[in-house]
């Protein structure tokens, strides 16, 4: 069984018995995937449910050529498989650890039935589905601007998911990542992704000679990436 105590503290599972969190903790085990390696298939019909704990991992999707799309990037504290829980048999969609990626791996049966008896549960859970509904969405919309915010865009959703400490204000840590990843993350050519990182870099934006990069936070704001600071 997994330490617990990651699974308890979950704002999803607030206000649940202590006898409804032990029957979803029962038979909860730890899990640890390197960088790269599969997690869940897309159509695969495998049982269970997963909470990050550590790491970031990419959610793909197949497109009607058989390409990759990414369409979201999940971080620690960030549930996914949970739609078998609901009824889906199987998996929409290929879920991959982006970086060293560590989980607790859960039964979907004894979520499904605690969302029989516990409405609010089944309000949290929505919520959180829709929540991340919206971040594919507002990921998707900046396919349609130039190369250069959509690569701004990526290296955000790398940073928010990374969650790592900021030490100035000015500067948002971003984690250090294959060019390859922010090319499909932002939906371009590996070349075209480093030729705007090196831009990026030339202009005193972007500082990649460190571990982790560090992003202008002035260049977030210019993208609508940040709330304006106050004057």
């Amino acid at each position: 069984m997994a330490d617990s105590s990651a699974v308890q503290q979950h704002p999803l599972f607030a206000n649940l018995s202590a006898e409804q969190l032990a029957r979803l903790t029962q038979a909860s085990r730890p899990r640890h995937y390197p960088a790269g390696q599969a997690v869940l298939l897309e159509h695969d019909w495998s049982d269970g449910y997963y909470l990050i704990t550590a790491g970031i991992a990419k959610v793909a999707i197949a497109s009607s050529g058989g390409d990759e799309v990414i369409v979201g990037l999940l971080g620690a504290g960030e549930l996914f498989g949970e739609l078998r829980a609901l009824g889906f048999e199987a998996r929409t969609a290929e879920v991959t650890a982006l970086t060293a990626l560590q989980v607790i791996h859960l039964q979907s049966t004894p979520l499904s039935q605690a969302l029989q008896v516990e409405p609010q549960l089944g309000l949290r859970l929505a919520q959180g589905l829709a929540r991340r509904l919206l971040e594919t969405n507002r990921r998707f919309a900046y396919r349609s601007e130039d190369a250069t915010a959509r690569v701004v865009e990526a290296l955000d959703c790398l940073a928010q998911k990374a969650a790592l400490p900021q030490t100035t204000s000015a500067w948002q840590p971003v984690p250090l990542i294959n060019v390859s990843i922010v090319g499909s993350l932002a939906g371009m050519a590996r070349e075209t992704a480093s030729r705007e990182l090196s831009t990026l870099e030339k202009r005193g934006f972007l500082v990649r000679k460190s571990d982790p990069w560090q992003l202008s936070v002035q260049l977030l704001r210019r993208y609508g990436l940040r709330a304006e600071s106050a004057s």
